[in-house]
């Protein structure tokens, strides 16, 4: 019994941990990794990002801004979640220094514009979404309106991004 209580010698692990240290996630797993990952260990639950993405006065700092899992059906999902409002995707890289750059204006947008959905795309990581979106080059700001590509430019140029914005809106 000791093994139980004074450490994880003795435990089996859970089906979740099995599942996390083999690298697969359900598509439940993706909203509640997310959801607590934006808003801390609070469990919104299996639908918790779409209902946070029609009602941002739900969170906590009223802001959308989110990393991705690895999958298309999730980025379908932000999307199609995101209702009417217009979504602004970086797609950015850890090793990109114009992403870099960049990622500090990025997040003050999303505190700007608390009408607008801010998503950040790792294209290491989300290789998939990034290869769907036909990102070539880093940073690639995309824009979408009821789940449909409205705009799209690459670099990390502030005024633009701006400037882009207030024009979609």
């Amino acid at each position: 019994m000791k093994g139980l209580k004074g450490g994880k010698e003795g435990r089996q692990p859970s089906r979740k941990s099995r599942e996390n240290e083999a690298g697969a996630h359900t598509q439940r797993d993706f909203l509640v990794i997310v959801t607590q990952h934006l808003w801390g260990s609070r469990n919104w639950g299996c639908d918790g990002l779409a209902t946070l993405l029609r009602n941002p006065e739900l969170a906590w700092e009223r802001r959308m801004m989110t990393t991705l899992a690895p999958t298309q059906y999730a980025f379908q999902e932000a999307l199609n979640s995101a209702g009417e409002k217009l979504v602004v995707v970086d797609f950015s890289a850890t090793w990109c220094g114009p992403c870099k750059m960049i990622k500090p204006f990025f997040h003050s947008l999303s505190e700007k514009y608390s009408n607008v959905v801010f998503l950040e795309v790792d294209v290491d990581d989300c290789q998939d979404v990034a290869s769907e979106c036909e990102v070539k080059c880093m940073p690639t700001f995309q824009f979408f309106k009821k789940g449909q590509k409205v705009g799209e430019f690459s670099g990390a140029n502030k005024e633009k991004l701006e400037a882009t914005i207030n024009e979609l809106i």
